[in-house]
């Protein structure tokens, strides 16, 4: 069920519609604590280079549509690059994003976490820090990305919408 957890989810509630039944009824409370990231992450995720350009990496973003970028230095994950970061570069008038570079406006210090990890923990640990996502790492290669917009479309397909 790794690849297209969602893709799943809204097969299992295109067929609870279909019978009259919510997803919401079929799916116990117990059965939603034992999902692991691997059920709902994006399993194709794009990661950028350290020295890549924020307009580069604008670019690839909108090319996408998405809205956070793990960013590698030398095969090791050193931080996210996210919309807000690239917009609040953005907003410092005499700042040309064409000439800053995505080490310069990343989050350093990623929220990582793994495939095999439970999903209400992950979930938590991303509230509890307000981070918008969690790179999902095994053996030391990014299999995934689990985000905020992933927490959510579970939940809406949850609430049998």
């Amino acid at each position: 069920m790794a690849a297209g957890g969602l893709a799943w989810i809204a097969w299992r509630c295109r067929g609870a519609r279909r019978t009259g039944t919510a997803l919401a009824a079929e799916t116990t409370t117990m059965e939603a604590q034992k999902l692991r990231v691997r059920d709902v992450m994006s399993t194709a995720p794009v990661s950028i280079p350290h020295d890549l350009t924020l307009e580069d990496a604008a670019q690839r973003m909108f090319e996408h549509k998405i809205r956070h970028l793990p960013v590698f230095e030398a095969g090791h994950l050193v931080g996210v690059l996210s919309e807000r970061d690239i917009a609040m570069i953005d907003s410092i008038p005499s700042v040309d994003r064409r000439k800053v570079r995505v080490e310069q406006a990343m989050t350093q210090g990623a929220h990582t976490s793994s495939p095999d990890a439970l999903l209400v923990d992950v979930v938590k640990e991303m509230v509890d820090s307000k981070h918008g996502s969690s790179v999902i790492m095994q053996d030391g290669k990014l299999v995934g990305i689990l985000t905020t917009i992933d927490a959510l479309a579970l939940l809406l397909n949850y609430l049998g919408e």
